[in-house]
């Protein structure tokens, strides 16, 4: 088959090391493809990680360039050194199981005209609700809220994360899952975000907030900051 290439209106909102990076993918070539990784760059691929050059070359080598795997590039979003990209997947893999079309989300972090990080994730649309496009871990979160999903939820923080709810502070992963299985039990949120802004690092999330409460639903800012692809902190406020 063809292999498909970015259609011009995306390809211009893409910074050139993550169109480098797609372009190479879609011609099968490897060389290409590890030339816009840093040294020290990390793939995550469906939570499977892979540091350093010498392992993201293994990966693609087997994965993409072996897989004869495309990317049909269909949204893009840049909000300064992380991109967010939809894709339509297609390959010589294994496709028993799989939705057809395969839509993929791939996250890029880029610097000094170098890949650092990219996060491929299978795309769920409770994650994404409305169409917003939300780095894993957030999409993660909201996505467990939804489901009242305690364990998902807690498996989104960094060990040493901080909430801060209510103007009330939770330390660390067994004050954090306490907080979520009460306010969980109490309340039985659902999130519905509506707008993602990135200012000064930290990834400001506003969402439509229904549950059993008074007032519901409300308007409320989740604050996230994240360490790697884990939120290390936390705040809600309206």
């Amino acid at each position: 088959m063809t292999a498909p290439r970015l259609q011009p209106p995306i390809a211009s909102n893409l910074p050139d090391p993550v169109r480098a990076c797609i372009a190479a993918a879609n011609s099968f070539d490897l060389a290409g493809l590890m030339a816009t990784f840093a040294e020290d760059a990390v793939v995550n691929d469906q939570q499977h990680e892979y540091a350093g050059t010498d392992a993201i070359r293994t990966w693609a080598a087997r994965e993409i360039v072996g897989d004869r795997v495309t990317m049909d590039v269909t949204a893009a979003t840049v909000r300064g050194a992380s991109i967010a990209v939809a894709a339509s997947i297609d390959g010589a893999f294994d496709k028993t199981g799989l939705p057809d079309p395969l839509s993929l989300a791939l996250y890029f972090s880029v610097a000094d005209d170098r890949i650092v990080q990219f996060i491929i994730l299978r795309n769920k649309r409770e994650a994404t609700r409305g169409g917003l496009v939300l780095p894993p871990p957030l999409g993660a979160y909201f996505a467990a809220k939804n489901r009242q999903d305690v364990d998902a939820m807690l498996a989104c923080f960094a060990d040493e994360a901080i909430v801060v709810d209510e103007a009330q502070e939770r330390r660390g992963r067994e004050a954090i899952h306490q907080w979520m299985e009460e306010s969980s039990a109490k309340y039985r949120v659902s999130v519905e975000p509506f707008d993602l802004r990135e200012q000064e690092g930290t990834m400001l999330v506003t969402g439509l907030v229904s549950g059993a409460f008074p007032g519901s639903p409300v308007k409320l800012r989740y604050a996230f900051s994240l360490a790697g692809v884990r939120i290390a902190s936390l705040t809600i406020a309206a």
